[in-house]
């Protein structure tokens, strides 16, 4: 493996000819065609239907933004759905975005990215981006979409900061999570100029400060919209701060930031496949748990700016899941990308040397998984709204009004 600093450099690459590009191309047919039949099959659920009703409701921008202050997300997902909102009132108009934005991902990985081909099938294959941000109709995927166009600027122009600061701006203008994610990609970029500041800077003191400047007005703008209104209802997610003091909460949100990023679902025949549940203080995840850091620390260990991008996005998903909100198996994935963007950033650095066996072996776990979702997804729904509409339709209540509209 390349040595510490080979992964500040931006190695030259060949460009890719034609039979590489058609090799790529052949590699993401597989991937979209699964996509549209998860899509297509996928029934949408409360959150996903959410999100679009507010756009619905909002005429103008401002209405638009006095509604997501009560959602407790940033803008961007709102904003993109707010546009077709004004043409149609079909909830498929959901299906239709985020098959936009998953065909996108795929895409960018086959053609951009600077894995081997096999490498590129091992990352399409894992949970995160066979089910849960690609077929799921949520912010999550357009997280991921910034993500990797992020991470193919940064290893590609790392003398530009400008394009990479308004990219992670916009990371954390799509979730709670994604503020956290790029505030971790933020100081890798960072802690990797500073590492070369006295060889080959990557770039000026003047271009550094236009750029964290961009990136903290993007950002603040995005905790702003996502700011929470005083009236909000916290009655699904807890009161923040309840269990500040408890220990064994603290460890049970560690152990879910580093376990079930890379163990994501249960077996097929679980009724919440997607969702895997930790007891508190499961000791029965102990042992995975050292194994994954383990892993991590041995991956990485010559390389301080990506552990220390692994370790912030750790810390921060911990500290938010302890004193915030526990979250999901959706919010865990934060970690799957830093761990993406580790081994996306030592490949492009070293396009020549195999990456170590544990990067295989965590990629190959999380491609597990993803055939364990596939399989549950056609054997358990992941929303009764379906059966609830056909329910409804069935015993003619579909023209009857709705109780509890305000």
């Amino acid at each position: 493996m390349a040595s510490s600093v080979d992964a500040y450099t931006r190695p030259e690459r060949p460009r890719q000819g034609s039979a590489s590009s058609a090799r790529n191309l052949l590699l993401a047919l597989p991937f979209l065609a699964l996509l549209y039949v998860q899509i297509a099959h996928h029934v949408l659920w409360r959150d996903e239907l959410n999100a679009l009703a507010i756009t619905w409701a909002s005429p103008t921008i401002p209405s638009l933004f006095w509604h997501i202050h009560h959602e407790g997300h940033p803008w961007l997902w709102y904003a993109i759905l707010w546009v077709p909102s004004r043409f149609t009132q079909s909830v498929l108009v959901l299906k239709f975005v985020q098959a936009i934005v998953s065909t996108a991902i795929i895409l960018f990985v086959t053609l951009r990215s600077p894995f081997r081909t096999w490498e590129k099938a091992l990352v399409l294959a894992g949970y995160f981006f066979v089910f849960e941000y690609t077929v799921l109709a949520r912010m999550y995927g357009v997280m991921l979409l910034l993500f990797v166009v992020y991470l193919w600027w940064r290893t590609a122009r790392p003398d530009n900061p400008i394009p990479s600061a308004v990219l992670l701006g916009l990371i954390a203008s799509t979730d709670t999570l994604g503020i956290l994610l790029s505030g971790a990609l933020l100081l890798e970029y960072a802690c990797a100029a500073w590492m070369r500041r006295n060889t080959s800077p990557l770039f000026t003191r003047r271009a550094a400060v236009a750029a964290l400047a961009i990136y903290a007005a993007i950002t603040g703008f995005a905790i702003w919209s996502g700011r929470p209104a005083p009236d909000i209802s916290w009655r699904t997610t807890g009161r923040p701060f309840v269990y500040a003091t408890d220990v064994s909460h603290l460890y049970d949100a560690f152990l879910r930031y580093t376990v079930l990023p890379f163990l994501a679902v249960k077996s097929p025949r679980s009724h919440f496949f997607w969702n895997p549940w930790m007891h508190r203080g499961g000791l029965a995840y102990t042992l995975p748990m050292l194994l994954i850091v383990g892993m991590l620390y041995f991956t990485f260990r010559r390389y301080p700016n990506l552990l220390l991008l692994l370790g912030l996005t750790i810390l921060g998903g911990t500290a938010f899941g302890h004193l915030i909100y526990p979250g999901s198996e959706r919010h865990y994935g934060i970690v799957f990308l830093a761990f993406v963007g580790c081994v996306w950033i030592l490949r492009a650095a070293s396009p020549a040397e195999p990456l170590p066996l544990t990067v295989y072996i965590l990629l190959g776990v999380s491609a597990l998984c993803s055939v364990w979702a596939v399989i549950g997804s056609w054997q358990r729904p992941f929303s009764y709204d379906k059966a609830a509409a056909e329910w409804i339709v069935a015993n003619h209540f579909d023209r009857m009004p709705l109780v509890g509209e305000g």
